[in-house]
């Protein structure tokens, strides 16, 4: 199966600065976007996530703080049932 990958994202140079984690747990963010319709907001758990890109609990943990965190602000995060889920916004 073949899915659009966003190609500003390799345009900008964002690619080359985030780390091959992160780069891969945001396509894979974009990949369930595609999947809820093109929805903004996804709920998902750090398990979940995990299982679908094959990158550890807290190695994801790592790349959202990245994303999140370090002047990137690829996504919005907000933790439900005391983090045991999150809803992830995409920016």
């Amino acid at each position: 199966m073949w899915f659009c990958v966003p190609t500003d994202l390799f345009d900008s140079g964002l690619a080359a600065r985030l780390r091959p984690s992160s780069v891969l747990r945001y396509l894979t963010l974009l990949r369930l976007s595609n999947y809820q319709f093109g929805a903004w907001a996804i709920t998902a758990s750090l398990l979940e996530l995990a299982k679908l890109a094959g990158v550890s609990p807290r190695a994801a943990f790592e790349c959202d703080r990245h994303l999140f965190q370090d002047g990137f602000n690829l996504l919005r995060i907000q933790n439900l049932n005391g983090g045991r889920r999150r809803v992830y916004q995409l920016a």
